[in-house]
């Protein structure tokens, strides 16, 4: 899951499952206390987390695909959330290039109809640059 839609805010889950109809693969709720590996945290908003992408984290332009593949899709849906107290977030997780010290630059390029439908639902976009190890797989997410 390297593309998550996050949804935050004042609100309950079903709230957001009721008016979109999209169900997230992952739910916490107001006031929820989760355990982590570094201790319990607290949640002051829900939180809802919609996979946007199942590409690797090697692949970050299909991942920029998929996004706006998956949110051209849902449009209509994700516009009902206009009139909840919530912020979004597309979170684009993936592997920096510099693992390797010939590569001086690393070029990663949102397309402008991207930009333009998270814009016009006015969620923020967010690169997640992750260091790659070959034993690291999947045990990012």
């Amino acid at each position: 899951m390297p593309c998550i839609l996050w949804i935050t805010g004042d609100f309950r889950s079903e709230e957001i499952i009721d008016k979109t109809g999209l169900q997230p693969y992952k739910i916490v709720e107001k006031d929820a206390v989760v355990a982590t590996r570094d201790g319990e945290r607290h949640y002051d908003h829900a939180v809802c987390g919609f996979d946007v992408s199942a590409g690797d984290f090697t692949e970050f332009k299909q991942l920029v695909e998929d996004a706006q593949q998956w949110l051209e899709t849902h449009y209509a849906q994700l516009q009902k959330l206009e009139s909840f107290p919530l912020q979004g977030k597309l979170d684009f997780g993936y592997y920096t290039q510099f693992a390797d010290s010939k590569i001086v630059a690393q070029y990663d390029t949102l397309p402008h109809k991207l930009l333009k439908l998270a814009g016009d639902l006015k969620f923020d976009i967010e690169l997640s640059q992750y260091w790659y190890a070959e034993n690291q797989g999947a045990q990012l997410n």
